[in-house]
């Protein structure tokens, strides 16, 4: 879709747990440093914790398949 982006994080197990939020905002920033001025992005963002293989394969083939869905 033109409008919105999908992503699939895969996040590493770490001591140190990984911020979701900080590495939105870190992504959002460096998009918006490389085209300023476009206001390409809506405060927040929707998150969903993927629990296991068959889940990930369902979201994986949900985002190759969404812009098959775009009707302009």
């Amino acid at each position: 879709m033109p409008d919105h982006l999908h992503a699939i994080l895969l996040l590493p197990p770490s001591e140190r747990p990984v911020r979701l939020g900080l590495v939105v905002g870190t992504f959002k920033a460096a998009v918006s440093r490389a085209w300023p001025g476009l206001g390409l992005w809506q405060r927040g963002y929707h998150d969903r914790v993927i629990r296991d293989e068959r889940e990930l394969i369902a979201l994986r083939e949900y985002v190759a398949a969404n812009p098959l869905r775009y009707r302009r």
